[in-house]
């Protein structure tokens, strides 16, 4: 590629027309080659120079895709603009393709390149600060030299005192810095807590805190990737509001028309649904508002009207209630189970209610190859690689039904990808069966 030292238009424009002309030259090198070629986003700030070198690039046959042009900006600290530059870019690249970030920085902002889609990034700035004395914290960094204490518990600064730093032992300590905020943000990933984790980075510093106010207007772009439930959502500022569930649930209520109570945060919502996620699972700091549970056939048909928009509940099903908690837990219709509940956020598990459903107008269906269908209705898990086409607005977590070419049912079960995933990953699981029609 051409790198580019600067955000002038001309300037890019000149590179991103470069960094084509050599992906194209490339091409017959990469196809008879085992090697992990990069095929590199250039086009900085300017969206359009931007999305024309991503379509290009998304066109050859590339492994991974590094977004360069954003290293000036790094250095300075101008987060904000990196937010834009990395969803434009993601929206256009397959992605079953890693994205790597050129020169990633300070590691406060790691966060949000991960939010954002980002699976790699290098980063010389553990050294090239320690050069310039330097000492990294997780909310910016401070000058050595007006340091009276290390407010640090790494092993560099646990066994030296200030007197003893050079720059070798500064780049160590800042190399600690780095790989903690990487472990950090995985543990985030495994607790569905990273938007949480964004919220404490804001505030942070104030140029992290313009990085957060660019990253909740890519709501509609992290909506097709949050998954639908977690274990639990803490409302911890205004940037709250913004998050996933509020678009997703102002959607889901509107389907429900049963009596409705003061949910705090949310608003008011029907009765019969506090129990889904995010409403009982949510700590907002206020009195808890609890609605007084019903288990009856209201109830699970308001319950399936929130998750699938549609009632598979019939009245004569019959319900059965968790004796130590009194929630409901299954509905059984002659003997089978139709339906459970997932204990945590409500969750409706499908068994027999998987047929109800697909008699229903639900978008949340994914079609397998034929050949692998047998397979399925065994109860083996849906590989992507088997994935034709499904619904364009499936998410993590979501409940989808399985069905072949023909449109017949195979089974049901819980989606691992979102629809782009499914469609363009070429391995691993893309639905989890629970149900099979056997």
């Amino acid at each position: 590629d051409t790198p580019t030292k600067s955000v002038e238009r001309d300037d890019v424009k000149r590179c991103v027309d470069e960094t084509i002309k050599r992906a194209r030259e490339a091409q017959p090198l990469i196809r008879d080659s085992s090697v992990l070629w990069s095929g590199p986003i250039q086009g900085s700030v300017h969206q359009d120079l931007l999305k024309r070198c991503a379509t290009e690039m998304a066109s050859m046959d590339f492994a991974i895709h590094p977004i360069g042009s954003v290293v000036p900006l790094l250095v300075q600290y101008k987060f904000a603009p990196h937010v834009e530059i990395i969803r434009a870019a993601k929206e256009i690249l397959p992605a079953n393709r890693p994205v790597h970030l050129f020169g990633a920085g300070h590691p406060m902002f790691f966060a949000f390149a991960v939010a954002l889609g980002v699976d790699l990034f290098d980063s010389a700035a553990y050294a090239l600060y320690a050069k310039d004395k330097r000492y990294f914290t997780q909310y910016g960094t401070k000058h050595f030299d007006e340091l009276t204490y290390l407010p640090c518990s790494c092993p560099v600064c646990s066994s030296h005192t200030i007197g003893e730093f050079n720059e070798q032992k500064l780049a160590a300590h800042n190399l600690y810095v780095t790989f903690e905020e990487i472990r950090v943000i995985k543990q985030a990933i495994k607790d569905k807590t990273l938007f949480e984790l964004l919220e404490q980075r804001a505030h942070a510093h104030p140029e992290v805190f313009k990085a957060m106010q660019a990253f909740v207007k890519e709501t509609p772009f992290i909506n097709k990737y949050d998954p639908i439930t977690k274990p639990h959502m803490f409302y911890l500022s205004d940037f709250s509001k913004h998050r996933t569930e509020f678009a997703r649930v102002k959607k889901r209520v509107s389907c429900v028309k049963s009596k409705k109570f003061d949910a705090g945060t949310f608003g008011k919502i029907p009765i019969d649904i506090f129990e889904c996620y995010p409403f009982a699972q949510t700590e907002d700091g206020s009195d808890d508002k609890k609605a007084k549970a019903r288990n009856d056939f209201a109830k699970i048909r308001d319950v399936s009207l929130y998750w699938f928009g549609v009632n598979i509940f019939k009245e004569t099903d019959r319900i059965r209630v968790s004796p130590k908690t009194h929630k409901i837990r299954e509905v059984f219709d002659k003997g089978k189970v139709v339906a459970s509940f997932r204990a945590n956020d409500f969750m409706i598990l499908l068994h027999e209610g998987s047929k109800r459903l697909f008699e229903k107008k639900y978008d949340g269906r994914v079609v397998v190859q034929d050949d692998v269908s047998e397979f399925i209705r065994e109860g083996k898990s849906v590989f992507a690689k088997h994935v034709l086409k499904c619904g364009k607005n499936i998410v993590p977590g979501q409940q989808v039904l399985v069905v072949n070419k023909s449109g017949d049912l195979l089974a049901s079960g819980e989606a691992m990808l979102n629809a782009k995933e499914m469609n363009d990953f070429d391995r691993g699981v893309a639905v989890n069966v629970r149900w099979s029609n056997k």
